[in-house]
């Protein structure tokens, strides 16, 4: 059975104002946060809940962060604000005080969700005690020189124990300068590269500290039971002609996929010592994408798909071939068909919990692609094909015909009957709702119109075939 995306295109107020999103971590009923210029949104597929909407006149949502265990939004504010709200929320929190009158850069919660760290423009790095219900109170805090946008969490030890519960974190910004801090108060300066950071990243299974700077130096250290620097390495990356664009992600263990503005994605495998390339030449027989340039990338790793967004408007996949460990060439990635997500660059790609969901951000659009299995049904004569979200073809077998039936909904669930086609709002459709259809567009007598009834709380199409 192949599959489909869907594109659920969010209303907001200004698209070009879209500062950051972010997904909820749990697979049951995800949620979207959108910082919509001074409005924080909350969407659930496609659907905004008014509910938790925040509007601070004249100050912008600049960070984003949800829970890891969850339905509690952190958010950061244009005068240093961080509020905590969501449907996991006891109530609507917010503290005023540690980054007063600055612009909050980042939030992040470390895995178990018992700290969150918040940094902001004038060098402040707050330190937070929370919770599932969206509790919070101020540990500790640091000032340091310059704005820190970069916060990872070292969540293993030197000799590679896991170190979940309240582990230590790493920082960095515009200054060059990493630093090494807890909640108990205690920071130090571990690495010094002088150069503004495009990228701080984690190698937990090798308790790695990966960076990127401005001037494209590539950097890998560890530190030792004591704190000292170990197992140093720079190299100078290939960027092509606009290096400050760079953006990256990781694409399984120690494997670093980077993308700025050219019409590949260069894939670092940090534990090999070894890249390789991935290109948009050549993706489809027509050659569709060439003079196309790859322009954003992220990366799903329980589906094990890479997906890069380009200049002209599109998403382009590739699947991870290999059974175990990670890709080792080009060769190990199977490309997937080509989603057309609108008329402009793709600026960002951000994957939802589980496999089905991203979301795609342009300059004129904030759209939700939503990946679901094409349907089909068969009861001879007829044979019924979705051929888009709201769209299935009949054919019927013995008369050599057609027919297109197009629903006013996505179509989830597909069903054929004696002369009859059913489509539904979900994936399953019980015999008892295939026969109470059957029966009310038999005894409607108009055997071309489509009859609406309602059969276990929800609205079918059913509609015949003469």
């Amino acid at each position: 059975m192949s599959s489909i995306y869907f594109d659920n295109d969010l209303a907001l107020n200004d698209y070009a104002n879209v500062t950051c999103i972010a997904w909820s971590k749990g697979e049951e009923q995800p949620l979207l946060a959108v910082a919509d210029g001074c409005t924080l949104r909350i969407f659930r597929e496609g659907e905004e809940l008014l509910d938790y909407n925040q509007e601070r006149q004249g100050l912008p949502c600049t960070a984003l962060a949800w829970h890891p265990t969850s339905k509690v939004i952190a958010a950061g504010w244009e005068d240093g604000a961080v509020t905590f709200t969501g449907p996991g929320a006891v109530n609507a929190r917010d503290d005023r005080e540690v980054h007063r009158d600055a612009r909050i850069l980042s939030i992040v919660f470390n895995p178990n969700g018992t700290r969150c760290v918040t940094t902001d423009n004038n060098g402040v790095v707050g330190v937070w005690k929370t919770d599932q219900r969206g509790l919070c109170n101020q540990m500790c805090h640091y000032r340091k020189s310059g704005a820190h946008d970069k916060v990872i969490f070292r969540t293993a030890t030197p000799t590679g124990e896991p170190n979940l519960e309240n582990p230590p974190f790493f920082f960095g910004g515009e200054q060059g300068i990493i630093y090494l801090a807890d909640d108990f108060g205690l920071c130090s300066e571990r690495y010094k590269i002088g150069s503004p950071l495009l990228l701080l990243e984690y190698y937990r299974e090798k308790d790695v500290v990966v960076l990127v700077t401005k001037s494209v130096i590539l950097v890998q250290f560890s530190l030792s039971a004591d704190g000292k620097v170990t197992n140093e390495s720079k190299l100078k990356l290939s960027c092509g002609p606009t290096p400050e664009k760079l953006q990256g992600c990781w694409a399984g263990p120690g494997l670093l996929a980077t993308c700025s503005h050219e019409s590949i994605l260069r894939i670092w495998n940090l534990a090999d010592d070894e890249n390789y390339i991935l290109s948009l030449q050549g993706i489809d027989e027509r050659n569709s994408l060439s003079g196309d340039k790859v322009t954003s990338v992220d990366y799903n790793p329980r589906k094990q798909v890479l997906a890069c967004g380009t200049r002209g408007g599109r998403m382009v996949q590739w699947r991870s071939s290999t059974l175990s460990g990670v890709p080792k060439s080009e060769s190990n990635w199977q490309v997937l068909p080509v989603v057309s997500v609108g008329e402009c660059a793709v600026d960002k790609l951000t994957w939802g919990p589980g496999e089905g969901l991203i979301h795609a951000r342009t300059e004129r659009s904030s759209v939700i692609l939503s990946e679901a299995q094409l349907n089909t049904a068969v009861q001879a004569p007829l044979m019924a094909v979705q051929s888009s979200p709201m769209e299935i073809i009949v054919y019927h077998t013995e008369r050599q015909v057609h027919l297109t039936v197009t629903a006013n909904y996505r179509v989830k669930g597909l069903g054929v009957g004696p002369s009859t086609v059913l489509l539904g709002r979900r994936s399953f459709i019980s015999q008892s709702a295939l026969a109470e259809v059957l029966t009310a567009v038999r005894e409607s007598g108009e055997l071309r119109q489509a009859a609406l009834v309602y059969c276990e709380a929800l609205p079918y199409i059913g509609c015949s075939i003469p």
